[in-house]
């Protein structure tokens, strides 16, 4: 064999071994994340209905939002009755929530409240396209997307993996968010679970539950070994949100303008 052909050929078995420690790696990170989440189930509930106010995160569920959360409590009382650790965003709306359905504190993790972790672009985005599927978005804005959806599953990761260390870290796990950044959420912790708690085939026909739910006020996601379940709420008749003016068709509908 000729010299030059000799280097060709280390050159591309080279190429194709550093190929394949990077896939390697990618996989051990896939898998290493949410590894907190083995051998439980995994809810993310948004929060209920809320009133205006002069910021987002200053808005507060409604009686409305009270008996949404006491209908999905009734209704999914067994599925939580097993949560033994509850996470949710800092605003009071997620923290409400998160009280009205399960009765052990909830951890804050901030960068579960879009308000911190967004641009302008993702604002002019959400304006746009308003209360609708994740898959509105995610057809034409992925990438924008992308950013927000990793910061959240790492953020969310990093609270729980210190149940590893915790006395008592058995139970489920609750999630509490925001429209459809819970739904970014749940993609991610769907492809972090996919070939441990979740078979390809189970992960594939969950991220299509994912994508087609316009998620409603305290409704959400159940995760399990059996799949990926949408949790609807029997008090959700008047559409994704609602005001006592109508229906709200986007996030700043709520906002009142200074």
């Amino acid at each position: 064999m000729h010299l030059r052909e000799l280097a060709v050929l280390t050159s591309v078995v080279f190429a194709a071994a550093i190929a394949s420690t990077v896939a390697f790696l990618y996989q051990e990170r896939r898998f290493a994340m949410f590894r907190w989440l083995s051998g439980r189930r995994v809810l993310l509930v948004r929060h209920g209905n809320t009133g205006k106010a002069a910021s987002d995160a200053a808005r507060q569920i409604t009686d409305r939002g009270t008996r949404q959360c006491a209908a999905f409590r009734g209704t999914y009382a067994v599925d939580l009755s097993a949560v033994g650790h509850v996470f949710c965003s800092p605003v009071a709306r997620t923290v409400t929530t998160a009280r009205l359905l399960h009765d052990a504190e909830a951890t804050l993790v901030d960068d579960l409240y879009f308000g911190n972790i967004i641009t302008d672009e993702h604002r002019e985005v959400d304006r746009a396209i308003g209360y609708a599927p994740v898959a509105d978005y995610l057809t034409k804005h992925a990438a924008l997307y992308a950013a927000p959806a990793k910061r959240m599953a790492a953020s969310l990761d990093a609270a729980g993996s210190q149940l590893r260390s915790s006395a008592t870290n058995s139970g489920d796990v609750l999630v509490v968010g925001h429209a459809i950044y819970l739904s970014l959420l749940t993609l991610e912790v769907i492809k972090a679970l996919n070939g441990s708690t979740l078979s390809s085939k189970a992960a594939a026909a969950g991220e299509k539950v994912v994508l087609e739910a316009n998620l409603a006020e305290v409704e959400g996601f159940l995760i399990s070994a059996d799949g990926v379940r949408y949790l609807r709420n029997s008090v959700e008749e008047e559409g994704s949100a609602s005001l006592s003016g109508g229906a709200a068709k986007r996030n700043d509908d709520f906002v009142v303008s200074s």
